[in-house]
């Protein structure tokens, strides 16, 4: 059984919606991405429970099991709309959307009230990405609260970064940008707190499989050797002011390289852009995470499955690695979730699989 908590705003309980007279009701996960959650619903329903559902309420995704009652999605209406004079069309998306459209108006400010133009950026000098993008949430939320604070921060890599942060610079976007060179996770929970992981996900192959039993379709099915690196250089030159005032040149290089990978593959090579970093420890850290996203294939595998026993999609997270066996599209392995779509009426899902995201036949991202 699934049903929707609605809460205001300011996420006051609101009503318990049950979805049997709902239509079309289907939710989105993607990993470091912004989820999505769609139905239309009667208006005579609403009328005759005296329900409004508005702009910016909360709104969660229940299931009962075994009388269990679990989240499995929350966020905030973005979007009601009538489609038509029967019915309303309510789309979703995750805490993440809170974040959108945002810029670093103290930074403007304070240009506004001096007119010194050095207030019109801010560096953030020696800081782990996770500690960046944390702190940008909390400067943000300092001036005018975003509906999302800060979080824990697990950050354990050794990454340091000084970055620039102009005032037109969209926090949406730089969070992106940061977590993308980073190589780390967020996931925003259920209160509304922004939370950072070196890691994220489980081990769950042993436990669900798609086989052909509960295979669909296969609309993507991506094996590509053409993007492989298995030796990075990285190198910056740089100087460096003392305390008394005289500059030294500096730099720091280092050379990643996977063996196994240039054994099967080939030599290939890259040099990396780090005009960033200026600590040894930090730029091996970077080049081995680096070379960690592109020395082997990416993958892009995305399957329409049955939802089953053997693929209880209602337990499976994005991040968390599942197996696939199939001898109709000769796939055997383990792979990890990249994004899901669920329909609740059909019971099934679109699940994406492997290492990265392909958007429009093109890679969105490397992560893992």
């Amino acid at each position: 059984m699934f049903y929707l908590k609605l809460y205001d705003k300011n996420h006051s309980l609101k009503d318990n919606c049950d979805i049997h007279l709902f239509s079309n009701l289907q939710y989105t996960k993607t990993l470091n991405g912004v989820n999505s959650l769609s139905f239309n619903v009667p208006v005579n329903y609403l009328k005759q429970n005296e329900i409004k559902i508005n702009l910016n309420d909360d709104i969660e995704l229940y299931i009962v099991e075994n009388n269990i009652e679990s989240c499995i999605w929350w966020g905030k209406v973005i979007n009601p709309t009538n489609t038509s004079i029967d019915e309303i069309s309510i789309v979703c998306e995750g805490y993440f959307s809170c974040l959108f459209n945002r810029i670093q108006k103290h930074l403007y400010d304070n240009f506004a009230s001096t007119g010194n133009k050095d207030y019109l950026e801010e560096t953030y000098s020696n800081v782990g990405y996770g500690e960046l993008i944390l702190s940008l949430i909390g400067t943000q939320n300092y001036y005018d609260f975003t509906g999302v604070s800060q979080g824990v921060n697990k950050d354990y890599s050794k990454l340091k970064t000084t970055r620039i942060i102009a005032w037109d610079d969209l926090l949406d976007q730089k969070i992106s940008e940061f977590i993308e060179a980073s190589g780390l996770y967020f996931e925003i929970d259920q209160d509304k707190k922004f939370n950072i992981y070196s890691s994220y996900g489980e081990d769950k192959s042993e436990y669900y499989i798609i086989q052909d039993g509960n295979l669909l379709s296969c609309s993507q099915n991506i094996i590509d050797y053409s993007k492989i690196i298995n030796q990075v250089y990285a190198l910056n030159n740089f100087t460096e002011e003392q305390e008394d005032g005289t500059q030294v040149d500096r730099y720091v290089t280092y050379i990643a390289e996977d063996k196994e990978s240039i054994a099967l593959y080939g030599l290939k090579q890259e040099v990396l852009t780090v005009n960033d970093l200026r600590e040894q420890e930090t730029i091996k850290s970077y080049a081995e995470q680096e070379l960690s996203k592109v020395s082997c294939p990416t993958v892009s595998i995305i399957l329409n499955c049955t939802i089953t026993d053997e693929l209880n999609i209602y337990s499976i997270n994005t991040g968390d690695y599942i197996s696939v066996d199939s001898k109709l599209l000769g796939l055997k392995g383990k792979y990890q979730v990249l994004e899901y779509t669920v329909n609740l009426a059909t019971q099934t899902v679109e699940i994406s699989l492997g290492n990265c995201l392909y958007r429009n036949n093109q890679v969105k991202q490397y992560r893992y």
